[in-house]
C-alpha cells in the first residue's frame, strides 16, 4: 500500500511517528519565520523608523487636536506640542529653536512661565508644588490633558502616582520620574458635572506604591487645588469664501478654554490639522466649510490664505447645544495670477520618514489652502534606500491640478558629499535618486551632481540647489550646496534656493558671490516641507513667483523659472523693473549710462525697508512708513561697469511668517552688460578657486568611490569648473 502511494519502503511506525513530525514541522516553521524576519530587517536597513513609538503628536492629524490618552512619561517634543495648543506669550521663547533654523538651544521648559501647567519638584525634603493652573475651563465629559512636569532632584528614579478629582470623579496617572531630570507627563482630567467646582490634585512619590487605588504606603505626597469651570459643548460651522465661492484657507480656531480646535471628523468633514513651524500656532486646512465641536463661550477664529489675501479675524459666541455659523469672506490684496505671475514651492515632501499615509488629495488641500500655483512635489529617499512617493510620478501635472494650481511630482536628488538638488518639470526620473548612502545600492559619491543635473535638462526640467546652508564661510563644509559653483560654471544648474528652510543671511551672500563672477543664476525658493508631520514647515511659506506672460501651464512656468523672470518671498509682493525690463533680462549699456529703477512692495505683514542691490551692495533704499505694508521707490542710478541689479525687502519676524525668522523677499537680477562686459570680480573668482580646491582635496582623500577611475573623473570635472573661476580671478576687476 505504501509503495502504491510513492512512499519509500519503511516501517509504518516510523512514517507515523507524530511527535517527531510535529517537532520537525515546528522547527521548519520557526526557521521560515526567522528567514522572513531577516529579509525584513535587510530590506529596512538604513531606513528611518516610522513615527517615533514614544511620540503621540508626531503626525499630521485628521481628527483635529484630540487629547492624548497616554499619561507618560512623554518626550520633550510631545510636551512642546501639547503646550503650544494653549495660547500665551510663551510661544516665542518656546519656539526659538525652530524659528532660527534649530541653531539655538531648545529652551528649558521648566524655567518658562507656562500657564495651565502643574510643576512639581521632588528632592530630599519631599514634594513641592512649584506652579499650578490659576483656573481651568473644561468641557463636560471630555478629556483635558493637564500638563505635568516633575523635577526629580534625587539621584534615583521614583515611582509617581497622581490622582485628580473634580467633585467625586477623577483620573489617576502613573509613571517613573527619572533621576536628576525633569519628566513630562499629563493628567487626563474628565469632569462629569457642570458648573464651578474645585479640582484637587494629589501627587505621591515612592517605591512602595500599590498598583491601584489610594497609596497610603507612600509618605511622600502633596496636594494642589485650583478652581475649575465645567461647561457644555456647542458647535461652530466655519465657511471660507472668496467672492462668495468656497475657497481653501489656513484657519486658526481658539475656544473659550484657551485651546486650539479643528474639525474632528464627527461631522464627516475631516481635514488636516497641523502646527506652524516658527510660532507654533495650531490650525487646520479649510476646504470651504467645516464644523468644529467647541466648549460654549467666546471663540476666536482667524483665516489666512497664502500671501495674496488679507488675513481676517473674528470672535463669536458658542452656545451650548447649538451650532454657530461664521462666514469668512477673504479679500485679496494682490492678484498676481491675473498679471501672469504664479507662485511656486520647489521643494515639498508629501510623505517622508516612512510615514506614507498622505494622498494626492491631501496635498491638494494644502496647495489650495495656501493658494500655491505650482507645487514641485518630491520623489526622494530620506536616510536609506526607501524611495518616497515614486508611485505618484507621472512626468506631467497630476489630474488634481486646475487652471491656477499645478501639482507636479518632481525629484530631490540627494548627495551627501555634494548637496541636494530639486529637479522640477522632469518628464522622467533621473536615477540614481541619491548617492553616498551606506547600506544601499548607491553607497559611493558617484555620479557627481553635474551628471544628474544634465539628466534633468535632458528630460525637460531644471535643476536647482536646495537649502544651501546655515553658515557661509570659506569652508565648503559649512554649506550643503557644495558642488553648486562647479555645476553653475558648467551650465548644468540654473537656479538656487536663496529662500528655504536654511538661513537667508547665509544663502544670500553665497548667491551674490556667484553672481559677481559673471554667472547667471535664477533665484528659487523651496520649503522642504514634510506634509505628513504635524509640526513642520508649511508648503508655500517661502515661494518663488515666476512671470510667464500667459495662463498657467507647467512647461511655461518651468521655462520662465529657468530664465530668472522671478522673485522669491515669504510675504512681500515685490515688483521690479530696470528701464522697463523684468528680472532675468539683459540690458546692453555703455559706461556712464544711467538706468531707471522702479521697485515697489506690498505685504500682508509689516516690512521695514525696500533696497536696491548692485553687485551685492545696497545702493539705495526706502523705508516702509505707516503700517509698513507698502513701499516704493524710483531712482536713476549711474552704471560704470558690468553689473547685476536686483531688489530686496527686509523686515522683522511676524507669527504669520510661518517658516522663517524674519520677513524677506528678493528678485532675480537684471543683468547689465557694459561696453560688452559682464560683472567679473577678482575676489569672488579667487574665493571659488579655493572653494573648489577644497572639494578636490576632499574627493581625493575622503571620497567614497567604487574605483580610482570614478575618483579621477570627479576630480577632472571639478577642475573643469575651477578653470572658469581661475579666469575670473586673473582677468576680473
Amino acid at each position: 500500500m505504501f509503495r502504491q502511494t510513492g512512499l519509500p519502503s519503511r516501517d509504518a511506525r516510523t512514517l507515523y511517528d507524530w511527535p517527531v513530525m510535529i517537532k520537525q514541522r515546528i522547527a521548519f516553521l520557526l526557521a521560515f519565520i526567522a528567514c522572513l524576519w531577516w529579509v525584513a530587517e535587510v530590506s529596512n536597513a538604513g531606513r528611518n523608523l516610522p513615527s517615533p513609538g514614544d511620540e503621540y503628536t508626531y503626525e499630521t492629524s485628521r481628527r483635529g487636536f484630540e487629547p492624548i490618552t497616554y499619561s507618560g512619561p512623554l518626550t520633550e517634543l510631545d510636551m512642546v506640542r501639547i503646550l503650544l495648543r494653549r495660547q500665551g506669550d510663551f510661544h516665542m521663547p518656546l519656539t526659538v529653536s525652530f524659528r532660527v533654523w534649530r541653531r539655538a538651544e531648545m529652551p528649558d521648559l521648566w524655567d518658562l512661565d507656562l500657564p495651565g501647567v502643574l510643576k512639581v519638584r521632588l528632592n530630599s525634603s519631599g514634594l513641592e508644588i512649584v506652579s499650578k493652573p490659576d483656573h481651568l475651563r473644561l468641557g463636560v465629559s471630555e478629556v483635558h490633558n493637564l500638563p505635568v512636569m516633575m523635577r526629580n532632584e534625587l539621584d534615583e528614579e521614583k515611582d509617581i502616582k497622581i490622582i485628580g478629582t473634580i467633585g467625586d470623579n477623577g483620573p489617576a496617572g502613573r509613571w517613573i520620574a527619572a533621576a536628576d531630570r525633569v519628566t513630562y507627563a499629563v493628567l487626563n482630567l474628565r469632569p462629569q458635572s457642570l458648573g464651578s467646582q474645585q479640582s484637587q490634585i494629589r501627587v505621591f512619590a515612592g517605591m512602595d506604591l500599590p498598583p491601584e487605588g489610594s497609596p497610603p504606603e507612600s509618605t511622600v505626597s502633596i496636594t494642589a487645588r485650583f478652581p475649575v469651570e465645567v461647561v457644555q459643548w456647542g458647535s461652530l460651522r466655519v465657511k471660507t469664501l472668496d467672492n462668495g465661492s468656497p475657497v481653501g484657507a489656513r484657519v486658526y480656531v481658539t475656544g473659550s478654554d484657551g485651546l486650539a480646535y479643528g474639525p474632528d471628523g464627527r461631522a464627516n468633514d475631516p481635514t488636516l490639522s497641523k502646527i506652524t513651524w516658527t510660532h507654533g500656532d495650531y490650525f487646520y486646512y479649510s476646504r470651504g466649510e467645516h464644523t468644529i465641536r467647541m466648549p460654549e463661550g467666546e471663540a476666536s477664529i482667524e483665516a489666512v490664505r497664502g500671501i495674496e489675501y488679507v488675513p481676517i479675524k473674528r470672535t463669536v459666541n458658542i452656545r451650548a447645544g447649538q451650532t454657530t455659523d461664521l462666514t469668512l469672506d477673504l479679500k485679496r490684496n494682490s492678484d498676481l495670477a491675473r498679471e501672469y505671475w504664479y507662485g511656486g514651492d520647489l521643494h515639498t515632501h508629501v510623505n517622508y520618514n516612512d510615514d506614507e499615509f498622505m494622498t494626492p488629495e491631501d496635498i491638494q488641500t494644502q496647495v489650495l489652502g495656501e493658494d500655491l500655483n505650482y507645487a514641485n512635489l518630491m520623489v526622494a529617499n530620506s536616510s536609506g534606500a526607501q524611495i518616497h512617493d515614486e508611485q505618484y510620478f507621472e512626468g506631467r501635472p497630476h489630474r488634481l491640478s486646475d487652471s491656477t494650481h499645478i501639482l507636479f511630482w518632481g525629484e530631490e536628488m540627494r548627495a551627501g558629499a555634494y548637496g541636494h538638488m530639486c529637479l522640477t518639470g522632469i518628464k522622467q526620473l533621473v536615477k540614481p535618486l541619491y548617492t553616498g548612502f551606506a547600506d544601499t545600492s548607491y553607497p559611493h559619491d558617484y555620479p557627481p551632481n553635474h551628471v544628474q543635473a544634465l539628466g534633468a535638462k535632458q528630460h525637460g526640467g531644471v535643476a536647482s540647489y536646495a537649502h544651501p546652508g546655515y553658515e557661509f564661510t570659506s569652508d565648503p563644509q559649512t554649506m550643503s550646496a557644495r558642488e553648486l559653483p562647479v555645476d553653475l560654471a558648467l551650465g548644468s544648474v540654473e537656479a538656487m534656493d536663496v529662500m528655504s528652510n536654511s538661513n537667508e543671511d547665509a544663502s544670500t551672500p553665497y548667491w551674490y558671490s556667484l553672481l559677481n563672477t559673471g554667472l547667471r543664476c535664477a533665484i528659487s525658493a523651496g520649503t522642504d516641507s514634510f506634509t505628513n508631520r504635524r509640526h513642520h514647515w508649511i508648503p508655500g511659506g517661502q515661494r518663488v513667483y515666476v512671470y510667464t506672460g500667459d495662463s498657467l501651464n507647467a512647461e511655461g512656468w518651468v521655462d520662465n523659472f529657468r530664465k530668472g523672470r522671478s522673485f522669491a518671498t515669504n510675504g512681500p509682493i515685490l515688483r521690479f523693473t530696470v528701464n522697463g525690463k523684468l528680472p532675468g533680462d539683459v540690458l546692453q549699456l555703455q559706461s556712464g549710462d544711467r538706468i531707471k529703477v522702479e521697485a515697489s512692495a506690498k505685504s500682508f505683514v509689516p516690512m521695514k525697508r525696500l533696497e536696491i542691490i548692485v553687485n551685492g551692495e545696497v545702493v539705495t533704499s526706502e523705508t516702509a512708513r505707516g503700517d509698513g505694508k507698502s513701499v516704493s521707490l524710483t531712482k536713476e542710478i549711474p552704471i560704470t561697469e558690468g553689473s547685476w541689479i536686483a531688489a530686496r525687502v527686509r523686515g522683522d519676524f511676524h507669527r504669520l511668517l510661518v517658516n522663517d525668522t524674519d520677513l524677506y523677499a528678493h528678485t532675480s537680477p537684471v543683468y547689465l552688460t557694459v561696453d560688452g562686459q559682464d560683472v567679473s570680480r577678482k575676489q569672488d573668482g579667487q574665493f571659488f578657486v579655493e572653494w573648489i580646491d577644497q572639494l578636490i582635496a576632499r574627493a581625493q582623500k575622503n571620497g567614497r568611490y567604487a574605483s580610482d577611475d570614478q575618483r579621477q573623473e570627479v576630480v577632472a570635472l571639478f577642475k573643469k569648473g575651477r578653470a572658469y573661476y581661475e579666469k575670473v580671478a586673473a582677468e576680473g576687476r
